[in-house]
């Protein structure tokens, strides 16, 4: 129920035969985009939590099929843990990552959700431009796992990182310049203030998730993965459906931006 809806206009009744200029032929018509696969991921109630805002939002999301044709969403709940993780992101790489990567013309967007919890009194949604190289769990996931100060790659070093939806552009600055110009376009359409870029996205299961997938993505053969995870606040700080407003901007957003890659 967050998706947009377009407006309907009446159809002319005028015959074609009077406007032979404005018919369309087979080669006016332009052709659909290529396949973009969509993952939203959400996560599941976290120790004695009842439920989780992101396992409502993610489900509620929506992308206009008229105005971004040949999209297919799929929504994906991680239970909060390592282990549940590498689980779950095996199988989402099995089977909706991998069948739509291997053809060059094919995208993929994984969009990950969790909450930020340490929002107390104002809320504000973060776009994690960086995953960083470290597990170092300040208390316990789901499973009971709580290492701390540890690599997640060995071989990199725990202050090292991935940038969000193919990393820096060569000799930037910023950890995303692809994010950066989703905030742009966020901002532009009335979130200013509430959308913010973030370079540090915890320590915790949020940051391994957006680590270990921009990991993934980046080995795949034709660079066609492109991944994030966005921080929401909890609804006690903004509402449900403000929340679900900006998840389907931001998925749009997504979308362009891709798109015009191609």
């Amino acid at each position: 129920f967050f998706g947009k809806f377009n407006e309907v206009g009446h159809a002319d009744t005028q015959s074609p035969q009077l406007y032979p200029s404005l018919m369309a032929t087979p080669s006016s018509i332009d052709p659909p985009p290529p396949p973009l696969k969509f993952i939203v991921t959400c996560f599941g109630p976290f120790k004695n939590q009842s439920t989780n805002p992101t396992l409502v939002l993610g489900p509620a999301l929506s992308i206009s099929s008229s105005s971004h044709p040949n999209v297919d969403l799929v929504c994906v709940e991680l239970p909060v843990s390592k282990a549940g993780v590498d689980a779950a992101m095996d199988e989402v790489w099995s089977e909706h990552v991998e069948p739509h990567a291997s053809s060059p013309s094919s995208r993929v967007i994984i969009l990950h959700m969790g909450v930020d919890g340490t929002q107390r009194e104002s809320g504000v949604f973060k776009l994690e431009r960086r995953g960083v190289n470290q597990l170092d769990f300040r208390i316990p996931d789901n499973e009971g796992f709580q290492p701390r100060k540890l690599p997640i790659e060995e071989g990199l070093g725990q202050e090292d990182w991935l940038g969000s939806m193919g990393g820096p552009l060569e000799g930037g600055d910023s950890p995303s310049p692809f994010l950066d110009r989703c905030l742009t376009k966020l901002e532009e359409g009335g979130w200013e203030g509430r959308v913010v870029a973030s370079d540090d996205a915890g320590r915790f299961v949020c940051n391994y998730t957006l680590f270990t997938t921009l990991a993934r993505a980046r080995l795949t053969s034709h660079n066609n993965v492109k991944a994030m995870f966005l921080h929401v606040p909890n609804f006690t700080l903004i509402e449900m459906d403000e929340q679900g407003k900006l998840l389907g901007d931001l998925a749009e957003a997504l979308v362009e931006e891709v798109r015009k890659c191609q």
